[in-house]
């Protein structure tokens, strides 16, 4: 069995040394150590991707049958790994892969990658030898940073293309395996709430739903609506209460990990891949039992032509579900928000700005990190959520068209209709579009 092993960002190859020496030990298996540049600051993920694609050539491991290519990667390794199966789906390299173990991968980016080109950042983690010296990888670590517009391209491809998702029992056999256990010692100063020391848990897991909130006006329809992916991946998730982003590689020191990290290699078949993933979420169920479980949300803000709106208010309110028309999404008329109301109100946007961030170069995206059983405690059976938004072209003449959806009903926890919001230990992507108009244009007699 020939298997890739793809470090980290500000790793080097020898960080995952001690899994493939480990691995090697199984007849028949051996390792390949892919070593990428990750602190160059002119690098994209598109030259690691590239440079990735030629030495498989050159080794001769592309001209192997389907399925006979295996991976393992670390952290940022996950967007490597994927970022080469989108840029050269041309040469279906998909194909050649059989499995993939993503070891505690960024899928979703990490809270500390924003931090990594500050001070403290290029103290801690700049290269310090060669031309580069005092480099971050500045690039890389946009691409990392949550909500990334990089890491929703790479959902749009291998998690909700046109032709389905890239994984699954007779597909590639991705599985994910990560820690939630924060660092300790000096470490411990830049733990985050729902991350392993460095990434979010929530973030790591594929099995992600994608929604679209369609506020854009037409003639008919008044009323905001949702529209879900009919595609949902569902791939092994395993979380480790004892482990955090670094212990993840000491496969040694836990026999539970090595041996689900061998199982993910072995599988072979969409029978032994379901069974997995029954599996991991047994395991998973008990490890997280006594844990706080986050959902995270990645929000896109966009027009009815598909343009960014990067400047814009998000406000959500709970009412009492009575007060709401319920077939037309939006309080009744006259109703007014009681105190009980503001209240809880108050405690929802506390919830959510808590962990929200906007990303540095993109602020048309938002992530939002929340803890869906405190929301349901919130509201009980009788209160629901509604969402209000206000964008601005800062121009006169030009308009978003959201004024007539203010306090637009988003969460009903009483609701049997799709789409479902919240599920624990996933991230969800979420679409918002709304109309854009202008006064720019006028006729004369």
């Amino acid at each position: 069995m020939e298997i890739v092993l793809i470090h980290g960002w500000s790793d080097k190859w020898e960080s995952l040394r001690k899994v493939g020496d480990d691995l090697e030990n199984i007849p028949g298996w051996r390792a390949h150590y892919i070593n990428y540049n990750s602190l160059d600051n002119q690098a994209y993920y598109e030259d690691f991707a590239e440079g990735m694609h030629e030495k498989l050539m050159e080794k001769g491991l592309l001209n192997r049958g389907d399925r006979e290519l295996h991976f393992i990667t670390h952290s940022t390794g996950a967007l490597v790994l994927r970022q080469w199966l989108k840029q050269y789906s041309w040469a279906k390299v998909a194909q050649k892969v059989g499995n993939v173990v993503f070891l505690a991968p960024a899928n979703f980016g990490s809270p500390l990658a924003h931090k990594g080109s500050t001070l403290l950042g290029k103290l801690a983690k700049a290269r310090k030898w060669g031309e580069d010296v005092g480099e971050v990888g500045e690039e890389i670590l946009r691409g990392l940073e949550l909500a990334s517009p990089f890491q929703w391209a790479l959902a749009e491809f291998d998690l909700f293309g046109q032709a389905g998702t890239l994984y699954g029992g007779d597909k590639i056999r991705a599985s994910v395996i990560t820690g939630c256990k924060p660092y300790g010692g000096l470490r411990k100063f830049v733990n985050e709430d729902g991350t392993d020391g460095t990434i979010v848990v929530s973030g790591a897991n594929l099995s992600s739903r994608k929604l679209t909130l369609n506020f854009v006006q037409r003639n008919d329809v008044n009323d905001a609506e949702w529209f879900k992916s009919p595609l949902l991946p569902d791939l092994p998730f395993a979380i480790h209460n004892n482990l955090d982003h670094s212990s993840i590689l000491e496969l040694k020191d836990d026999p539970d990990l090595r041996n689900q990290v061998v199982l993910c290699l072995e599988v072979t078949d969409k029978t032994g891949y379901e069974n997995l993933r029954t599996g991991f979420q047994k395991f998973s169920d008990v490890q997280t039992k006594d844990q706080d479980n986050y959902q995270q949300f990645i929000v896109r803000l966009l027009d009815d032509r598909g343009m960014a709106i990067n400047d814009y208010h998000m406000e959500f309110n709970v009412w009492d579900r009575r007060k709401i028309d319920l077939d037309g999404g939006k309080p009744k008329d006259g109703v007014e928000m009681s105190e009980d109301e503001i209240g809880k109100s108050g405690q929802l946007d506390e919830m959510l700005r808590n962990n929200v961030h906007i990303h540095s170069a993109a602020s048309y995206m938002r992530r939002f990190l929340i803890q869906p059983k405190k929301i349901d405690e919130l509201l009980g059976n009788n209160f629901v959520v509604t969402m209000k938004i206000d964008a601005d072209t800062n121009d006169d003449e030009i308009h978003y068209g959201t004024e007539k959806f203010e306090n637009h009903l988003v969460y009903d926890p009483k609701s049997k209709e799709d789409p479902k919001l919240f599920f624990e230990n996933t991230t969800t992507l979420v679409d918002v579009l709304v109309d854009r108009y202008s006064e720019l244009v006028t006729v004369h007699p």
